[in-house]
């Protein structure tokens, strides 16, 4: 854990906190770095089962479209195995280095902003305000800070950005003697699942609606049934995991800390320049999605507002401009952890690329579902993009490889074009916060220390819930014609 409150005050009264080290978890980034290296020999195997195979391109309005009918078997490339282990590096040479270098320096600016925000005490104090504020009333902080998240990806679509609002729920969770599990939960968790069950997710239901030739966001109406229902779901699973908790903390012994919130006039002046440059953020972050030119700022938009709270807030509240400096100085090690976990996750990605099978894969779905019924082909590409997932992360990357060949066959087999979108969506989320290929996630994880094996036994029974429900709202959307 990053920071943990403690059970004592300075002079002006705030709580304090112990800096428990690095924002990246030693232990867990060794296990998430293990399972990616073990990830990528199998991505490597299966680049020599699989044979080479490849689609036509052509460049139309900007962008790179795949032709339906141009699919032909190659010769595999020259890849030998010692390849498979130069891939973390080739992702610099690869179209990702971008969300690399995004991802990298968000969590610079965020393990250094939270730093300063907990030694000057505005982060200590905001916590206490809000506990403060709902008393007794947990269930309704749950469903509040859970419904809020949910929002944020489904409407938004954003999913690394919810890694800046991890450490905030850490905190927070730590107060009132919840574990980190839950911190993730109502943090990336909550994100990821309203990124799945979305409503205006531009990333995944804008693209496949433009390429099978939709009205932007038309169908919201069962969409919005959807989300109500995984909603419903996960805030019962949360909800159940914190009564799970409290009860152990109960048999342990162990009671939530007291909340008091501080008197101290400069630090209320940090506290407050810190919540209204949350708020300009969330204006900010409305105003990437309504402009369609921002489209692409989200992340950015996001941690710079985020990086001005908390310098800001830390330099209103009287902490030093060289604590301050300090305090982003020791972020330099989280983000060189980052990006070794980073580019392992991407490595998947780089091998099946370089091997020539992702075009036979697609292709071989293509084929599969040509002569099924409209209901089991649906199911089908459900679960095909799920796989996909698991090398390519990537809402828009996956919509562009695969729809622009799905959709044709979609008429032929009597699946409609919005049933299409509704599996590729479906297909495409919930399994970001479940493959260990997600860098978003196994960066989430080591930033709390919570390992892979454990995260999957807390999440796995909400995940196939979240899996059935996908299935039975693709089968029912294929019976009444969803379009």
């Amino acid at each position: 854990m990053y920071y943990v409150i403690l059970n004592k005050r300075n002079k002006k009264g705030v709580v304090l906190m112990e800096n428990k080290g690095t924002l990246v978890n030693r232990k867990a980034f060794i296990i998430s770095a293990v399972i990616l290296i073990m990830l990528i020999i199998v991505s490597g195997v299966i680049s020599l089962v699989i044979p080479s195979g490849e689609y036509q391109r052509e460049v139309i309005d900007g962008v790179e479209t795949i032709l339906p009918d141009t699919f032909e078997y190659i010769d595999a490339p020259d890849y030998p195995v010692w390849r498979w282990f130069t891939a973390p590096f080739e992702v610099f040479l690869s179209d990702d280095i971008s969300t690399v270098a995004v991802l990298v320096i968000v969590l610079f600016f965020i393990s250094g902003s939270v730093r300063s925000l907990a030694n000057s005490g505005v982060l200590p104090d905001v916590i206490a305000r809000i506990i403060a504020r709902f008393g007794t009333r947990k269930n309704l902080l749950i469903v509040i800070l859970c419904v809020v998240d949910m929002l944020i990806g489904a409407t938004l679509g954003l999913f690394e950005e919810a890694l800046v609002l991890l450490p905030i729920m850490v905190i927070l969770c730590s107060q009132l003697g919840w574990d980190n599990e839950i911190a993730l939960g109502m943090s990336v968790l909550a994100v990821g699942f309203g990124f799945s069950a979305a409503l205006t997710n531009p990333w995944s239901i804008g693209v496949a609606q433009e390429i099978v030739g939709l009205k932007a966001f038309s169908g919201i109406w069962y969409r919005a049934i959807f989300f109500v229902v995984i909603a419903i779901l996960f805030i019962g699973y949360m909800i159940i995991k914190v009564k799970k908790r409290e009860k152990l903390n109960a048999l342990e012994g162990i009671e939530p800390l007291p909340v008091e919130i501080s008197a101290d006039p400069q630090l209320k002046k940090g506290v407050i320049f810190f919540v209204v440059s949350m708020c300009l953020m969330v204006a900010g972050l409305v105003l990437t999605m309504v402009i369609p030119a921002l489209s692409g700022l989200a992340l950015p938009v996001m941690s710079l507002f985020f990086l001005l709270g908390g310098v800001g807030g830390a330099l209103k509240a009287g902490y030093g401009f060289k604590a301050i400096l300090k305090d982003f100085k020791g972020g330099a090690g989280d983000m060189l952890a980052a990006l070794v976990l980073i580019l392992l996750a991407l490595s998947t990605k780089v091998i099946i690329t370089n091997s020539k099978i992702i075009d036979t894969l697609v292709y071989t779905i293509s084929q599969s579902i040509s002569n099924l019924h409209p209901m089991v082909s649906a199911i089908l590409i459900y679960l095909f993009v799920l796989v996909m997932d698991f090398f390519i992360s990537s809402a828009s990357a996956k919509a562009f490889l695969i729809m622009s060949i799905l959709s044709p066959l979609c008429d032929v087999v009597g699946v409609t074009q919005q049933t299409a979108v509704l599996a590729f969506q479906f297909g495409d989320g919930f399994s970001n916060i479940l493959f260990p290929t997600s860098a978003v996630l196994l960066i989430a994880l080591s930033m709390v220390g919570v390992s892979y094996s454990k995260w999957f036994k807390w999440v796995i029974w909400l995940q196939l819930a979240a899996f059935i429900l996908s299935i039975a709202f693709i089968g029912v959307a294929v019976l009444i014609g969803y379009a």
